[in-house]
Protein backbone atom coordinates (compact mmCIF):
# COMPACT_ATOMS: atom_id res chain seq x y z
CA UNK A 1 0.00 0.00 0.00
CA UNK A 2 2.76 2.34 0.79
CA UNK A 3 4.11 1.43 -2.46
CA UNK A 4 0.88 2.31 -4.20
CA UNK A 5 0.71 5.58 -2.35
CA UNK A 6 4.14 6.36 -3.57
CA UNK A 7 3.00 5.62 -7.09
CA UNK A 8 -0.09 7.71 -6.69
CA UNK A 9 1.81 10.63 -5.22
CA UNK A 10 4.59 10.33 -7.79
CA UNK A 11 2.16 10.20 -10.64
CA UNK A 12 0.89 13.79 -10.23
CA UNK A 13 4.41 14.79 -9.36
CA UNK A 14 5.81 13.10 -12.42
CA UNK A 15 3.11 14.69 -14.56
CA UNK A 16 3.95 18.03 -13.06
CA UNK A 17 7.61 17.42 -13.75
CA UNK A 18 6.88 16.38 -17.33
CA UNK A 19 4.68 19.42 -17.80
CA UNK A 20 7.32 21.63 -16.29
CA UNK A 21 10.01 20.08 -18.47
CA UNK A 22 7.89 20.64 -21.57
CA UNK A 23 7.25 24.24 -20.64
CA UNK A 24 10.89 24.72 -19.74
CA UNK A 25 12.04 23.15 -22.99
CA UNK A 26 9.50 25.24 -24.91
CA UNK A 27 10.61 28.37 -23.07
CA UNK A 28 14.22 27.37 -23.51
CA UNK A 29 13.64 26.78 -27.24
CA UNK A 30 11.91 30.16 -27.67
CA UNK A 31 14.53 31.87 -25.54
CA UNK A 32 17.31 30.28 -27.55
CA UNK A 33 15.49 31.11 -30.78
CA UNK A 34 15.10 34.75 -29.68
CA UNK A 35 18.75 34.85 -28.69
CA UNK A 36 19.76 33.36 -32.03
CA UNK A 37 17.61 35.89 -33.84
CA UNK A 38 19.15 38.68 -31.79
CA UNK A 39 22.62 37.31 -32.47
CA UNK A 40 21.89 37.06 -36.21
CA UNK A 41 20.64 40.66 -36.23
CA UNK A 42 23.74 41.79 -34.35
CA UNK A 43 26.00 39.85 -36.73
CA UNK A 44 24.28 41.40 -39.76
CA UNK A 45 24.52 44.83 -38.16
CA UNK A 46 28.17 44.20 -37.39
CA UNK A 47 28.83 43.09 -40.98
CA UNK A 48 27.17 46.24 -42.33
CA UNK A 49 29.06 48.39 -39.84
CA UNK A 50 32.28 46.58 -40.70
CA UNK A 51 31.74 47.17 -44.42
CA UNK A 52 31.00 50.82 -43.76
CA UNK A 53 34.06 51.15 -41.54
CA UNK A 54 36.19 49.41 -44.18
CA UNK A 55 34.85 51.84 -46.79
CA UNK A 56 35.47 54.75 -44.43
CA UNK A 57 38.98 53.45 -43.73
CA UNK A 58 39.68 53.17 -47.46
CA UNK A 59 38.28 56.65 -48.04
CA UNK A 60 40.47 58.08 -45.29
CA UNK A 61 43.50 56.22 -46.69
CA UNK A 62 42.80 57.71 -50.15
CA UNK A 63 42.45 61.21 -48.69
CA UNK A 64 45.71 60.78 -46.78
CA UNK A 65 47.46 59.65 -49.98
CA UNK A 66 46.07 62.64 -51.89
CA UNK A 67 47.13 65.03 -49.13
CA UNK A 68 50.57 63.40 -49.01
CA UNK A 69 50.96 63.86 -52.77
CA UNK A 70 49.85 67.49 -52.51
CA UNK A 71 52.27 68.05 -49.65
CA UNK A 72 55.12 66.55 -51.67
CA UNK A 73 54.22 68.80 -54.61
CA UNK A 74 54.14 71.84 -52.33
CA UNK A 75 57.54 70.91 -50.90
CA UNK A 76 58.96 70.65 -54.41
CA UNK A 77 57.52 74.06 -55.32
CA UNK A 78 58.93 75.49 -52.09
CA UNK A 79 62.35 74.03 -52.90
CA UNK A 80 62.25 75.56 -56.40
CA UNK A 81 61.21 78.94 -55.00
CA UNK A 82 63.95 78.83 -52.35
CA UNK A 83 66.51 78.10 -55.08
CA UNK A 84 65.21 81.04 -57.12
CA UNK A 85 65.34 83.29 -54.06
CA UNK A 86 68.96 82.26 -53.40
CA UNK A 87 69.89 83.00 -57.01
CA UNK A 88 68.19 86.41 -56.85
CA UNK A 89 69.93 87.18 -53.54
CA UNK A 90 73.29 86.34 -55.14
CA UNK A 91 72.45 88.67 -58.04
CA UNK A 92 71.49 91.40 -55.56
CA UNK A 93 74.82 90.95 -53.76
CA UNK A 94 76.69 91.25 -57.07
CA UNK A 95 74.73 94.38 -57.96
CA UNK A 96 75.37 95.86 -54.51
CA UNK A 97 79.10 95.20 -54.93
CA UNK A 98 79.00 96.94 -58.33
CA UNK A 99 77.13 99.87 -56.79
CA UNK A 100 79.75 100.14 -54.04
CA UNK A 101 82.51 100.03 -56.66
CA UNK A 102 80.82 102.76 -58.74
CA UNK A 103 80.17 104.88 -55.65
CA UNK A 104 83.83 104.60 -54.70
CA UNK A 105 84.91 105.55 -58.22
CA UNK A 106 82.37 108.36 -58.28
CA UNK A 107 83.70 109.72 -54.99
CA UNK A 108 87.24 109.53 -56.29
CA UNK A 109 86.16 111.11 -59.56
CA UNK A 110 84.31 113.87 -57.72
CA UNK A 111 87.36 114.49 -55.57
CA UNK A 112 89.53 114.73 -58.71
CA UNK A 113 86.96 116.97 -60.35
CA UNK A 114 86.78 119.20 -57.30
CA UNK A 115 90.57 119.31 -57.18
CA UNK A 116 90.67 120.07 -60.90
CA UNK A 117 88.14 122.87 -60.55
CA UNK A 118 90.02 124.30 -57.64
CA UNK A 119 93.31 124.17 -59.52
CA UNK A 120 91.67 125.59 -62.62
CA UNK A 121 90.29 128.54 -60.70
CA UNK A 122 93.59 129.12 -58.98
CA UNK A 123 95.50 129.02 -62.22
CA UNK A 124 92.92 131.14 -63.99
CA UNK A 125 93.25 133.77 -61.34
CA UNK A 126 96.98 133.78 -61.84
CA UNK A 127 96.39 133.67 -65.62
CA UNK A 128 99.15 131.51 -66.79
CA UNK A 129 98.13 127.83 -66.51
CA UNK A 130 95.06 125.92 -67.77
CA UNK A 131 94.03 122.60 -66.26
CA UNK A 132 92.37 119.86 -68.29
CA UNK A 133 89.60 118.01 -66.48
CA UNK A 134 90.03 114.62 -68.09
CA UNK A 135 93.60 113.73 -67.21
CA UNK A 136 94.65 116.51 -64.86
CA UNK A 137 97.51 117.60 -67.13
CA UNK A 138 98.68 121.17 -67.15
CA UNK A 139 98.85 123.14 -70.37
CA UNK A 140 100.18 126.55 -70.88
CA UNK A 141 97.58 129.09 -71.90
CA UNK A 142 98.08 130.48 -75.38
Amino acid sequence: MCHKTDDASSSPLSELMKNLEMKYSSYNYHYKQNNCDKLLKEIKHFEVTRKKSAQLKESIRNQVNIMSDELMEMRMKKHVLEAKIKAVNREIEVINEEIKFFQKNLRESNCRKDASLFMHQEMKSKEHWFLKYSNLEYEEKK
